[in-house]
């Protein structure tokens, strides 16, 4: 049999191998760092170019900083950097390797085979998916115990997708500047007619300057009252291009005849493979309309039904396809209640919550406190105590709460969002989270924030 380790080094490149694009002096020094164990200094340079560069983050940088947090054994503040990178690299391959190492974690092996199979069907020259298929099926408890070793992720995550993607401001293969910098010398900026010598005249810029000035006042009476709306009406909708991108429904699969489960039979069934099939288009059409949440209802049915392994292994691959948008665009909200009473079925869910926050705390990387939700956002479920038994920004202590009130547990990475102080919260303070459900289990529900006002 052959040493696995060795074999993983073996089609892992080193500093020097790897694509031969050329890259900026900070992509440079990022990539020497995490190439040679230095994660803390790989991190700090990922945050440092994710801050200077926004959302024009190349998908490198992203993963690097994943991969950097992966080897800190920060894995929850991993899964941010991750989502992010997915997004920007639309969910190719690479991504696929970040996604199954934190399901791993998670003990969720089945979803990381299924992550590691979509690689290998994408590209059957994949060697090192394919190893890790084997390695999981020969033993999880392995899988398990390596997972606690230090630099463990070395052996799940492919360190060459790092120079994967040009990233911006990269020269030219001639070294010259970058063709989207040397395009934005448009000849129509040059105002001003030529004299008889060739030079121009800056005398016509500045009346073409002045008549634009006027103009844009008289538009400015006229529209400025409806200037939101019309900025609304050409806004690109960011659902618009997700359809084409999306997984397929299925050509096989079945369902299984419910006589056929011993004991544990399934919640949902389905009568045939056409009404499971139906299901699949529903939800792929919801995430195309903008509800992604409804979407997840429906596919979290299917992977709770007696529809066949490849029915659900698409349903997972189409929730994992489902985009993150901003607060500007959301548009399918979710009640506490139904994260309460569907964990598994919502995991993962945007939503965006108002409430009372209390047990603030905060860390050098972040704040977290408790969202005491009305007691309205939950008739019918027993009263949520607070607290949890992860460390730092969760380990509030808010005591008995009365009942019928939701405590639902917030955690802000304000470092990761690119800011360098917190909001200015205080206990008793009403405020509005946007985020996505990290954890639901027990009645217990963690929020990572995104956006908090």
């Amino acid at each position: 049999m052959r040493d696995e380790a060795a074999d993983s080094d073996k089609r892992r490149p080193g500093p020097g191998r790897g694509s031969q694009r050329r890259v900026t002096g900070e992509t440079r020094s990022l990539r020497s760092a995490l190439f040679e164990g230095r994660y803390e200094e790989a991190f700090q340079k990922a945050r440092d170019l994710r801050e200077a560069r926004g959302e024009g983050t190349d998908p490198g940088t992203l993963y690097a900083g994943a991969c950097a947090l992966f080897g800190l054994g920060h894995i929850l503040q991993a899964e941010e950097w991750v989502e992010a990178h997915g997004a920007r690299s639309k969910y190719r391959g690479e991504h696929l390797y970040l996604a199954a190492y934190i399901e791993l974690h998670k003990d969720h092996h089945e979803r990381a085979l299924l992550y590691w199979t979509r690689i290998v069907q994408d590209d059957p020259s994949e060697t090192f998916a394919d190893a890790l298929i084997d390695k999981l099926k020969r033993g999880e408890q392995r899988v398990r115990q390596e997972l606690n070793q230090p630099g463990a992720f070395l052996r799940y995550v492919p360190l060459e997708a790092v120079d994967s993607h040009a990233g911006p401001g990269a020269a030219q293969a001639d070294g010259t500047a970058p063709r989207a910098e040397a395009n934005l010398r448009r000849s129509w900026l040059r105002w001003g007619t030529r004299t008889d010598d060739g030079q121009r005249d800056s005398r016509d810029g500045y009346w073409w300057l002045l008549a634009g000035i006027v103009l844009l006042s008289v538009l400015s009476i006229g529209f400025g009252a409806y200037l939101d709306e019309i900025l609304g009406i050409f806004a690109p909708d960011p659902y618009s291009a997700v359809r084409e991108d999306l997984p397929d429904v299925p050509a096989g699969g079945a369902v299984i005849n419910p006589e056929a489960y011993a004991d544990d039979a399934p919640r949902f069934l389905y009568p045939d493979k056409a009404a499971a099939l139906t299901e699949y288009s529903a939800a792929r059409e919801k995430i195309a309309s903008g509800y992604p949440n409804q979407a997840r209802y429906l596919l979290g049915r299917l992977e709770l039904s007696n529809a066949s392994f490849e029915i659900k292994e698409r349903a997972l691959l189409l929730r994992d396809a489902i985009p993150r948008v901003g607060p500007g665009d959301f548009r399918d909200p979710l009640d506490v209640a139904s994260v309460i009473e569907e964990p598994y079925i919502y995991r993962d869910a945007q939503i965006s919550w108002q409430g009372d926050v209390q047990n603030l705390r905060q860390s050098a990387e972040g704040l977290g406190f408790d969202l005491i939700l009305p007691r309205g956002a939950a008739a019918g479920n027993a009263p949520m105590e607070g607290g949890s038994e992860d460390a730092d920004l969760e380990a509030g202590n808010p005591g008995p709460r009365p009942s019928g009130q939701i405590v639902v547990q917030v955690l802000y990475l304000f470092r990761d969002r690119g800011a360098d102080r917190p909001p200015e919260l205080r206990d008793g303070q009403s405020a509005r989270v946007f985020g996505s459900v990290v954890k639901a289990a027990g009645g217990r529900i963690t929020v990572h924030a995104v956006e908090i006002e």
